[in-house]
């Protein structure tokens, strides 16, 4: 889908996903942020590079993260899922 459309942030988010799963965090951290870069407000996007923060221990970032997704939707209960599981490190 990217090579189709490169401006699908959904696509550029899932493959960040996809990443994480493989455990490949830098190659999804750099997904994440070229989804974040068409649209800086994707929750999907903010999340899954949330994740790869956590996961290459840039607990700050990812904390910071997490408030962005919050401040667009405070009902998200995948952001307060991940906050728990970084201020639980």
């Amino acid at each position: 889908a990217i090579f189709i459309d490169p401006a699908n942030v959904i696509a550029h988010a899932n493959l960040a996903a996809a990443l994480i799963r493989m455990e490949k965090y830098d190659d999804a951290l750099a997904s994440a942020e070229r989804a974040l870069a068409i649209d800086p407000n994707n929750t999907l996007a903010l999340f899954n590079r949330a994740r790869a923060l956590f996961h290459l221990g840039r607990y700050d970032e990812a904390i910071t993260t997490n408030r962005q997704i919050l401040a667009i939707d405070r009902t998200d209960g995948d952001a307060w899922l991940n906050l728990g599981n970084i201020y639980a490190q």
